[in-house]
């Protein structure tokens, strides 16, 4: 399909965004550049990240690795430490790898076609389409959760996102509208417009450039679009974290499992039944000797896509060091240099004190 065989309404819905987006786009720093490495880091930072939330990170970390090559020779526990409180650390992790990758066996060059950027580590169908268009300007429609709901939205469709149908209308409908001159301004344009008006809540209907044309609006249903299936079921899970503290050093561990916060830190942990974690302090035996001082229990609680957990924590200060497999010992004052979960974090900045 060129631009000639463009459909007339979907043309004028295309140019009609584009118009709106070149009065009322962000300024962003990563709209200010065709370079494939940057466009990649601030396309891995926003999956599941607002923008608000993203832009420092993103900062960092440009500031941090400005290229591939910095990148791929960095610290795997470096890279954890920028991204300490994004989340989704598997983000992370393939982040590096790739960048390892493209570094070593491409070249430090990344693919130039969609394709191409599919068979990275970590890039999926969106991202592939966002860095193909943005960089190369080639005509692929992105989708993302914005664009889902603008979609869904313009034409109401009645089908569910969370459905394989529902996401392949939306991405046919996405490549319908795509305007084939400026696929890479159109792309930016309507995540932008989903991102400042068509929100998923409190809309903005009355600046949007496609009100006119939105059958959502037109029938008075868009608190009702779009549709969701699928509900995300949450498990909680009761944690008791050692604080063991000697001479001002602490005991630390980085978890390996592949689990929540995999190559973050934490403090020895064992994981408890529900019926056990309401329990007083339960110490840890074999690694507390009997004349352990306990100095006191906090609590906390940090809530995850697919998990809840509860945690508490119990400071120890102990007279002798007694050394652990995969566990060190780390002054108070290096604690932070560290990359932890958030739960952890919190508890060392606002809980954790030296007597």
């Amino acid at each position: 399909m060129t631009a000639f065989f463009m459909p007339t309404k979907e043309k004028k819905l295309s140019s009609a965004l584009i118009h709106w987006y070149n009065k009322s786009a962000r300024d962003l720093p990563w709209r200010r550049t065709i370079d494939p490495y940057l466009i990649w880091i601030s396309e891995i930072i926003l999956q599941q990240t607002t923008v608000d939330q993203g832009l420092p990170y993103y900062t960092r970390f440009v500031d941090r690795f400005p290229d591939i090559q910095a990148l791929a020779q960095a610290k795997p526990d470096t890279v954890m430490k920028l991204w300490e409180g994004l989340g989704y650390y598997s983000r992370a992790r393939n982040l590096h790898y790739t960048a390892k990758y493209v570094y070593s066996e491409l070249g430090g060059l990344f693919p130039d076609s969609y394709d191409g950027l599919l068979t990275l580590r970590g890039i999926g169908p969106y991202t592939a389409a966002a860095i193909a268009s943005f960089c190369y300007n080639l005509p692929h429609a992105v989708v993302d959760g914005n664009v889902l709901r603008v979609i869904t939205r313009l034409y109401g469709l009645q089908l569910s996102i969370d459905e394989k149908e529902g996401k392949n209308e939306v991405q046919k409908r996405a490549a319908r509208l795509l305007s084939f001159q400026q696929p890479a301004v159109f792309n930016q344009a309507i995540m932008e417009l989903g991102a400042l008006v068509c929100s998923y809540k409190n809309p903005d209907c009355s600046n949007c450039p496609w009100k006119k044309d939105c059958k959502a609006y037109g029938k008075d249903e868009i608190s009702r679009l779009p549709i969701r299936t699928k509900k995300i079921k949450k498990r909680t899970r009761y944690f008791h974290f050692y604080i063991i503290e000697y001479k001002g050093q602490f005991l630390v561990e980085k978890r390996l499992a592949k689990d929540i916060w995999r190559d973050l830190h934490q403090f020895p942990l064992l994981e408890m039944a529900k019926e056990t974690f309401s329990n007083e302090k339960r110490p840890l035996e074999w690694i507390l000797p009997k004349e352990a001082i306990f100095l006191s229990a906090t609590q906390g609680k940090q809530t995850l896509t697919h998990q809840k957990i509860e945690a508490k924590f119990f400071h120890y200060r102990v007279s002798r060091k007694r050394s652990q497999e995969r566990m060190f010992w780390v002054q108070y004052k290096s604690l932070l240099g560290h990359s932890w979960p958030k739960l952890i974090r919190n508890f060392i900045e606002e809980s954790l004190l030296i007597g």
